[in-house]
């Protein structure tokens, strides 16, 4: 039911980045694999030199995109975090103003 309070708040009060990142990243690891074995299953037709090469390609390739990926995935964690404390420190600020 949260999930569903955070996808219509309109106000962008809540984020919803750190609560699907974990599934995303999954699917996007999945979709970078899927895309090496097309790239392997494709370049088999063209012969055993074309599939050794792009099977090189593939090993060192998928890595680092997997690890370019998660770097990216942190870099938007960590904003949204930034953001989350920013609005609690916020929020104690104007408490404090408040009662004084």
């Amino acid at each position: 039911m949260e999930l569903l309070e955070i996808l219509f708040d309109f106000k962008f009060s809540k984020f919803i980045t750190t609560k699907v990142a974990g599934v995303t990243l999954g699917i996007a690891y999945l979709a970078e694999t899927l895309f090496a074995l097309a790239a392997l299953l494709g370049s088999s037709r063209e012969g055993v030199a074309a599939f050794i090469g792009t099977f090189i390609a593939v090993i060192i390739i998928l890595p680092m995109a997997m690890v370019g990926t998660r770097v990216w995935m942190e870099g938007m964690i960590s904003l949204i975090k930034v953001a989350e404390e920013s609005s609690k420190i916020r929020e104690l600020l104007e408490k404090k103003v408040d009662s004084n």
